[in-house]
């Protein structure tokens, strides 16, 4: 079964001066509270304001392909993706699973949120009709646990209670 947390694709900002002078002070900022790059680098602004020229630098991040971010950069199509059409959350556990994003992929692949990876097993069953034919006393047999397993292994994945086709 696979563990849960909410996403929340996140940074470490520190500077290059702090760092060459021994300290890593700084401060995780969630790239979601911002609504594009140059909101963000405000806030790395305002975190670091005892520096008159800061150089930021981005000493860890969470939920972030390292193909969107690097220690002294980040890329402003983060915010792009987040713009387009669909669910943020998905998106951003489409892009932490995958590594890069793919609008046509995310659109084709993307299944919805579940609680679990058994309780999307025991929707697909119920919405396909797998079992419809098998009479309940037999049906109730049924090991969706082992089933699950079998789907995660091969045709589907999920991310953070985001279910996609395995591509």
């Amino acid at each position: 079964m696979s563990t849960q947390h909410i996403i929340t694709p996140a940074v470490y900002v520190g500077t290059y001066r702090k760092y060459n002078n021994g300290s890593i002070a700084g401060d995780w900022l969630a790239l979601n509270d911002y609504s594009d790059k140059e909101e963000f680098y405000e806030d790395c602004q305002k975190l670091h304001k005892d520096e008159a020229d800061p150089e930021f630098m981005f000493q860890d991040w969470e939920d972030i392909p390292d193909s969107l971010i690097g220690e002294s950069w980040i890329s402003s199509e983060y915010w792009e993706i987040l713009e387009t059409e669909g669910d943020a959350e998905a998106k951003s556990a489409f892009i932490a699973w995958y590594g890069s994003w793919n609008a046509e992929a995310f659109e084709g692949c993307y299944l919805g949120e579940y609680e679990s990876e058994i309780e999307f097993t025991r929707q697909l069953i119920d919405d396909t009709g797998y079992l419809q034919e098998v009479p309940d006393t037999v049906a109730q047999y049924f090991d969706y646990e082992a089933y699950s397993r079998h789907l995660f292994m091969s045709d589907y994945c999920s991310f953070n209670g985001h279910v996609f086709l395995n591509i």
